[in-house]
């Protein structure tokens, strides 16, 4: 019985034959026919290609392989516990036909060595034109196979890498279809990539793939599945590292869906509807990397483990639990990471429970992070699930979700009940955090433990505004005198592990002495320190340039990349330079003050902005952020009197500090 259509069409009949007869054997074994019936599409073009191998080596070559085939333990290690357990008599009896081989050689593609496949166009659909696309490299990783002949074949663990900055839209949905044992055929959730079913990294190398406004609705990327109830597991669950990537404009499920290992490393998953990631019994790595923006929510981690560390999760939106992060029985960790500006109904930042239809408890344990400017109806920046059942046989069951609080500043969100925290679980604190404002820690359901800090004041005198304060992600800078400041562990900011945190969110030093008391001791939060970013940072890395000016042209030697570049802005034999970051948007501009006149280079637009502020013959330039709120103020220092445009508003303020002949303004 034929099982899968496509393959009653393939050319030679030969091999469709032998496939089918494969097929019909391993209805006798329940891991092979799940196998066959999860990863049959993929499968199949490996099978192909290795039977056609098979069949044109020479005999004795062939029953050469034949035997280490049978006999392979590296083999039986990649195949499902079934092969390994007494199974190998199955391997044995598999080994000894050639169609058993070909399908013994596919089933084991982890055998195989790596490959690199390069995409060449940004055109990501299948088109027989020379190039490799971005689908037709994921179809040939699956298959460890050169499916499509315009790509490298596939082979073990692959990588793609992406044309550098290139913009991938994605028009149409790539539909998976699968055939039961009982030989109904169906369709599987369309995306618009295939289904990762195999190990690949893709290099983004800055690439973004968007689904087209005007496309039908489906989510971007699935990982495919762990288990396959009520069949067995398959040999070889997909496992993907996005490697800086921008996903956006994903529907249906949204940017990504992952039943297997899903790795996001320095990338962005934004502008999504149906949250940005969800997390259904995979493993979930986030490092270095921003969800931002998502309806929906931001992450949906389902019975499944969640790690997030040094990435922030902002601005994204759902109607139920969890704007940030909904965590379902699943566990999670988050470390040297930022939560701002999400909504919910419950859990604006994060909602934490228990699994209410299988079991299971829910476990989030956050530390030296910040959650700030969430807002939900309870739990602004944390709802935490408990709930006892009445059952008339049994009597009363209480399933209580876990939250652990380590060194993390919980301050600046909204709700009606819980305005930092609602728990009805069981919260664990009293390890150096920071609750709330103004005298009143926000918190429903505990107490902060006599370690943990409820500040008397407000909360722009505790952390700054979510901006640019230097590394690859925007965070919360603390401000002068924050009481966050120096704060932490005496003994030392540790992850969940025990082990030394060595630098902040930004991967700026962790353990710094910011209160001059002469003790290195870390921060409340996500950011060691005053969130300034460097003052000469032209590339946003959050790292000082080597920088020139002369006779107006700015010679920059950027951090980022070690480029060097040379920009003309300025000239006059009269001009100073002033640069700041007059946009906010974490980069610094070129600008020359000229006898009162202030003239801007924006790296936002690369548009010129200027304006007149000053111009007495003793004026001296003194840009800096005066107000607080990420952008550079146009300011003079005049005998002793600061004059200041605030960019906030941009009212002119002027306060009197100083005048005496040998003062010199500093900034």
């Amino acid at each position: 019985m034929n099982y899968f259509d496509l393959y009653s069409s393939y050319p030679d009949r030969t091999i469709a034959a032998a496939w089918d007869a494969q097929v019909k054997e391993a209805e006798m074994t329940p891991w092979l026919a799940g196998t066959l019936t999860e990863r049959g599409y993929d499968l199949f073009a490996r099978f192909a290609a290795c039977y056609a191998e098979l069949r044109a080596l020479p005999r004795s070559a062939r029953r050469a392989l034949q035997r280490q085939l049978a006999r392979s333990s590296e083999l039986a290690a990649i195949l499902p516990d079934y092969l390994q357990q007494g199974g190998r008599r199955l391997q044995h009896r598999m080994a000894w036909s050639l169609a058993g081989a070909a399908l013994l050689l596919a089933l084991g593609q982890g055998v195989a060595t790596a490959a690199t496949i390069t995409v060449t166009t940004n055109d990501p659909r299948i088109i027989p034109d020379g190039q490799c696309s971005l689908v037709e490299a994921i179809v040939n990783a699956n298959n460890d196979a050169a499916t499509h002949p315009d790509c490298p074949a596939g082979s073990g663990a692959d990588t793609i890498v992406l044309p550098a900055n290139a913009y991938m839209m994605l028009s149409n949905p790539y539909v998976p279809r699968y055939t039961t044992p009982f030989g109904t055929t169906f369709s599987g959730i369309p995306a618009g990539l295939p289904v990762i079913t195999s190990q690949i990294t893709i290099e983004g190398n800055g690439a973004t793939i968007h689904r087209d406004g005007n496309a039908p609705a489906f989510g971007l990327v699935r990982v495919r599945r762990n288990f396959a109830p009520p069949l067995t597991p398959p040999a070889m669950p997909g496992d993907l590292t996005l490697q800086g990537v921008t996903l956006s404009g994903g529907s249906s499920f949204g940017g990504l869906s992952n039943d297997g290992t899903l790795s996001i490393k320095n990338s962005i998953i934004s502008g999504n509807t149906g949250r940005g990631v969800n997390n259904n019994g995979g493993a979930l790595t986030v490092e270095n990397s921003a969800i931002s923006g998502n309806t929906g929510g931001g992450i949906n981690n389902y019975y499944g483990t969640l790690t997030i560390d040094n990435s922030t999760v902002s601005g994204n939106t759902s109607n139920f639990g969890g704007g940030g992060l909904n965590n379902s029985a699943g566990t999670v960790t988050i470390t040297n990471s930022t939560i701002s500006d999400n909504t919910g109904d419950v859990g604006g930042g994060v909602s934490n429970s228990f699994g209410y239809y299988y079991g299971g408890t829910g476990s989030v344990t956050i530390t030296n992070s910040t959650i700030s400017g969430n807002r939900a109806n309870r739990g602004g920046g944390v709802y935490n699930v408990g709930r006892c059942f009445s059952n008339p046989f049994t009597g009363q069951t209480c399933n209580f979700a876990t939250l652990t609080l380590n060194r993390s500043l919980i301050a600046g969100n909204q709700a009606t009940v819980g305005a930092e925290i609602e728990n009805l679980g069981t919260a664990n604190a009293n390890n150096f955090n920071l609750f709330g404002s103004n005298g009143n820690a926000g918190v429903s359901g505990f107490s902060p433990g006599p370690r943990d800090i409820v500040p008397g004041v407000g909360v722009a005198q505790i952390l700054g505004p979510l901006k640019n304060n230097g590394g690859p992600t925007q965070t919360h800078g603390l401000v002068a005198a924050s009481p966050a400041i120096d704060a932490g562990d005496p003994g030392g900011c540790r992850d969940s592990q025990g082990a030394l945190l060595q630098t902040d969110q930004r991967g700026f030093p962790r353990h710094v002495d910011g209160n001059s008391d002469g003790t290195a001791r870390c921060d409340i939060g996500a950011v060691e320190g005053l969130g300034f970013a460097a003052p000469v940072d032209f590339d946003g890395d959050g790292k000082s340039d080597l920088t020139i000016y002369r006779d107006g042209v700015w010679f920059v030697l950027r951090s980022s990349n070690e480029g060097g570049i040379g920009i003309t802005w300025g000239g006059a034999l009269q001009d100073v330079p002033v640069p700041g970051d007059y946009d906010g948007d974490g980069k610094t501009d070129q600008a020359v003050y000229r006898d009162g006149v202030w003239f801007v280079l924006r790296s936002s637009d690369s548009g010129g902005t200027v304006i007149r502020w000053g111009g007495a013959p003793q004026d001296i330039p003194v840009p800096a952020d005066y107000d607080g709120d990420g952008k550079t103020d146009l300011a003079v220092y005049r005998d002793g009197v600061w004059w200041i445009i605030r960019s906030s508003d941009g009212a002119p303020i002027s306060e009197q500090w100083g005048g005496a002949p040998q003062d010199i303004p500093l900034k």
